[in-house]
């Protein structure tokens, strides 16, 4: 397990000279946005739309990049599914190429971006709205929405239904993956973790905010009763919440008014909500959009810097083979040269 995050440094760096070499239409970034979106599209008839095959995943890569060799394809394909599930996460491919390729790109495209909350010069923030969009391509991309509009063309002035394309967000939990996008080795992974726990609960707060507003509107589906029942009794305490129940109770089910919820001293824990989805069903968890993860995760200065510092040495382990390309684990103890992590 431990070889593992090597071998994720080895042969990501591997398969990032490849999307880099001349022969490619689009090499860097494009390349890796383009790679993310072919996952997507082959995932998209699998029961997970997350998900690869073995056989999809290598087979994809082989298809965009044919000069890979297909043994890196294979150790690649191994690092990231590490239990042998036969399966493959491909977005935490794709976020860690995306963390990986070429500093000066991103520090570029930052300094071209006119963002007047963007007060970074590394280039870190443009690499997390880049994750962000990898990980909302998974989830759906975007969505057409009708916006009217007077057509100013026309003699009558006739209302017109522009379409509008607006990103559908990332999932609450996926946001600690992402971000632990960067890491190298299980001690990093568990530093990030825990640093975007408070991001996830901060952005957890924000929504159950803007659930409030929903339950509290007239034509809200909460105002509803709803059957109480032993999962549900253990909800509300979790949130804190107080029962009204109605005259109208049985021995078998009994219902209560379901408006504005009392929360308790102690908030939700977004953490223990979101691994259980009874719970998740009890309140609405909207997905978090761009603007709202980036000046989150932007305004924690302890995870940017941690964030910067793992970007950094992921970026310097990885050099050698992005330069010189894959190396076998045996291969590496017959030469007696470093591999990954390991000197």
């Amino acid at each position: 397990m431990i070889v593992c995050y090597d071998t994720k440094v080895v042969e990501t760096g591997a398969a990032l000279k490849a999307l880099q070499d001349l022969r490619h239409p689009t090499p860097g970034i494009a390349a890796i946005v383009d790679l993310n979106r072919s996952f997507c599209d082959a995932a998209s008839l699998n029961p997970s739309p997350w998900q690869l095959s073995r056989q999809q995943f290598a087979q994809i890569l082989h298809e965009k990049i044919p000069w890979f060799d297909m043994k890196a394809i294979t150790r690649l394909t191994s690092a990231y599914d590490p239990h042998r599930s036969g399966v493959v996460k491909f977005v935490r491919v794709s976020a860690a190429l995306m963390v990986g390729n070429r500093p000066a790109m991103s520090i570029l495209m930052s300094q071209l971006t006119r963002d007047p909350d963007n007060v970074d010069k590394t280039g870190n923030v443009f690499i997390l709205r880049l994750l962000h969009g990898l990980y909302e391509d998974c989830n759906g991309g975007v969505v057409e929405q009708a916006i009217s509009s007077l057509d100013k063309n026309s003699q009558f002035g006739e209302a017109l239904n522009i379409p509008k394309s607006e990103g559908v967000g990332i999932k609450l939990e996926d946001i600690g993956e992402l971000l632990s996008a960067a890491c190298s080795c299980l001690e990093d992974e568990i530093e990030m973790q825990k640093l975007a726990s408070e991001v996830v609960q901060v952005l957890f707060e924000e929504g159950q905010k803007k659930d409030l507003a929903a339950i509290s509107s007239p034509n809200s589906r909460r105002d509803k009763k709803r059957p109480i029942t032993r999962s549900t009794k253990r909800e509300m305490l979790l949130f804190g919440e107080t029962e009204s129940i109605s005259t109208n109770t049985t021995q078998d089910e009994q219902y209560f008014d379901y408006t504005i919820p009392t929360l308790g001293s102690e908030k939700p824990i977004a953490s223990v909500v979101l691994k259980h989805s009874t719970l998740k069903g009890v309140r609405s968890i909207p997905n978090v959009n761009q603007n709202d993860f980036v000046k989150c995760v932007t305004r924690h200065p302890t995870l940017m810097s941690v964030f910067d510092k793992q970007l950094t040495k992921f970026r310097e382990l990885m050099l050698p083979y992005i330069t010189k390309g894959t190396i076998s684990f045996e291969d590496s103890l017959l030469q007696q040269s470093t591999y990954g992590s390991r000197p």
